[in-house]
């Protein structure tokens, strides 16, 4: 069945497409991905590429019996890329799973980057939250009700904004630090495939995932 239209598919599909996307156990057999690279040509799309690691998969066993690959990946037709001329899709570290999650960015030429609050659900632990909250909640505004709550509802956003600016910092690049680290980490495995290089990862895991 072919889908009129634009379409973009992401999967851990469970095969690779060339032997380099595989490292450890036995040699790949280019006739295992004929089946998977007709089909995908059939269905008219194209791999969208990624940024990141190459592997996506590792199955965890001991140095000498171990094996990474790429399973997972991500295709879209020719009407997709049309709609959405930037696609990136990125390899992040693996926490918990022996699958790395793929983060898939796409818009066109015309995004106009707006922003958006983000409740963070950590912030309630913080000791100060509850007393900013009810700060601005208590605080005198004319209307209705449905005015009234919007405008609470506004001025807590801005006002949890810059709380968090100031008291927790910047956590989009606590994010990234760990995840360059788990990079390195995941890199040094690769490299070594060894079981230090494993406990070494697996620490560093730990401590990304909390």
């Amino acid at each position: 069945m072919m889908i009129d239209g634009p379409w973009c598919i992401g999967d851990d599909f469970n095969v690779i497409l060339d032997p380099e996307e595989k490292q450890g156990g036995r040699p790949h057999r280019m006739y295992k991905s004929l089946d998977f690279s007709s089909c995908m040509n059939n269905c008219e799309v194209k791999d969208l590429g990624y940024v990141g690691r190459k592997f996506t998969w590792c199955n965890n066993w001991e140095a000498r019996r171990r094996v990474w690959k790429r399973l997972d990946r991500v295709f879209a037709n020719y009407s997709w890329c049309q709609l959405m001329q930037n696609n990136v899709v990125k390899h992040l570290p693996r926490t918990g799973s022996d699958h790395r999650p793929l983060l898939l960015k796409c818009y066109n030429t015309n995004n106009n980057g707006i922003k958006y609050f983000k409740f963070l659900d950590f912030w309630v632990e913080h000791p100060s939250f509850m007393n900013l909250v009810e700060d601005m909640w208590n605080s005198n505004i004319s209307g209705n009700a449905l005015w009234i709550l919007q405008q609470k509802l506004k001025r807590l956003s801005k006002k949890l904004t810059r709380w968090s600016k100031e008291e927790i910092g910047n956590v989009y690049e606590h994010v990234q630090h760990w995840e360059a680290k788990m990079n390195v980490l995941e890199e040094l495995d690769l490299q070594h495939n060894a079981d230090l290089s494993r406990e070494e990862l697996n620490r560093g895991q730990a401590e990304y995932i909390k």
